[in-house]
């Protein structure tokens, strides 16, 4: 029995050829340099997310805090007017969920589009 165990684990390792033990070999290098990439990495890559999140809301905040209030009569330039300032995209919905002004149309809103069924107007209605 200790024969036959002795022959199926030298079985088991002449199985293994070179292209075989090759693969083992580099897909644990691999590991070990994602891992200390990641150890190394992972505090400088959380500042620099941290920075750019935080620089996000800085040019958001200043955007909004410099337009001049705004009227229904107005707000396809004020959408306008706020997504140039921050380089994003700005939807402005009433607190039933309908669009009263999108920066990514370009003309006014012919039709107005009820949003109340996306989760994230729904969350933010509630």
């Amino acid at each position: 029995m200790a024969k036959n165990n002795v022959q199926n684990s030298r079985l088991s390792r002449q199985r293994l050829g070179l292209r075989g033990r090759i693969f083992i070999i580099s897909l644990a290098l691999t590991m070990a340099a994602g891992t200390v990439a990641a150890l190394i990495l992972g505090p400088d890559l959380n500042r620099w997310l941290e920075g750019s999140v935080e620089e996000q809301l800085v040019r958001v905040t200043a955007g909004i805090a410099g337009l001049t209030v705004w009227t229904k009569d107005n707000t396809s330039q004020a959408v306008e007017t706020l997504s140039k300032r921050i380089d994003m995209r700005v939807t402005i919905v009433d607190s039933k969920g309908l669009v009263l002004g999108d920066s990514h149309r370009t003309k006014a809103i012919p039709k107005i589009r009820d949003l109340s069924g996306r989760p994230e107007i729904s969350a933010a209605l509630s």
